[in-house]
């Protein structure tokens, strides 16, 4: 059984810092259930382009967010196409096993 699956990147809005930055965080929806962590960024709210879940502009920073937030994108699409590979069924906590490694691979932890 297919389930739907979803990923968004965005800025959260109401945690601005003195700078005017908001932190950047994934959300990953299965079948409607959402499940939401920091990647530990900040962006500048008008520069964040909310279609595209990344930033405006061709500075060396901004590249390199979003050369960042891309490698978090293809690896849950890595991870996704794996479990479906193996016919398992992702659900609501199947999250757990795609977060896990993801937050240990992009924080060398």
């Amino acid at each position: 059984m297919q389930s739907r699956f979803s990923i968004l990147f965005y800025p959260r809005g109401n945690d601005i810092n003195k700078n005017g930055r908001a932190p950047v965080y994934l959300r990953i929806t299965i079948d409607g259930k959402r499940s939401e962590l920091s990647i530990k960024r900040k962006v500048l709210l008008e520069k964040w382009n909310t279609k595209a879940g990344k930033m405006r502009g061709t500075t060396s920073n901004v590249r390199e967010l979003n050369r960042y937030i891309d490698g978090i994108r293809n690896r849950i699409y890595k991870i996704h196409e794996k479990l479906s590979e193996n016919e398992s069924t992702i659900t609501y906590s199947c999250t757990n096993f795609v977060v896990l490694p993801l937050l240990i691979v992009a924080h060398n932890w």
